[in-house]
């Protein structure tokens, strides 16, 4: 699961991250990517179920390393 709201406009929340479950969402794992801010899409490799790729905004109005596919 992504974080944050990934529709830009003047008043967006905020996530922390990604996480994981593996009991059917009893229970969470958090996963990493505090500073992406806004994941709009995570998808997950058609094998191996422990990689997947996000899409992050970043931070909004400005630069951030984890912006992008990571």
């Amino acid at each position: 699961m992504g974080t944050g709201e990934a529709n830009v406009r003047n008043s967006v929340s905020v996530g922390n991250g990604v996480y994981r479950s593996l009991d059917g969402g009893r229970t969470w794992s958090h996963l990493g990517l505090d500073a992406t801010e806004h994941i709009s899409r995570i998808v997950l490799h058609p094998t191996d179920p422990d990689v997947a790729w996000v899409a992050a905004l970043g931070k909004l109005w400005g630069e951030n390393a984890e912006r992008g596919i990571l």
